[in-house]
């Protein structure tokens, strides 16, 4: 989280500003946490489709090895 005024970075439950003293209201915070937790959810998605792509491809090419042994 972050102070509106300066642009310092605060802990997740700091009432004031310790740079500039502005005063954190509970309303931003909450939208910061809702967006900090969206933020999480769609990395862990972007995360679990670059895991099954990495495994179709290996599945893809493991596949190609085996076809192509047989051939030989």
């Amino acid at each position: 989280m972050y102070c509106n005024k300066c642009g310092n970075k605060l802990k997740d439950n700091a009432k004031f500003c310790n740079k500039c003293g502005v005063r954190i209201k509970e309303k931003e915070e909450k939208i910061v946490k809702i967006i900090e937790e969206q933020e999480i959810k769609l990395d862990s998605k972007a995360n679990n489709l670059i895991t099954l792509i990495i495994v179709f491809i290996t599945l893809i090419i493991s596949i190609g090895f085996i076809i192509a042994l047989n051939i030989l």
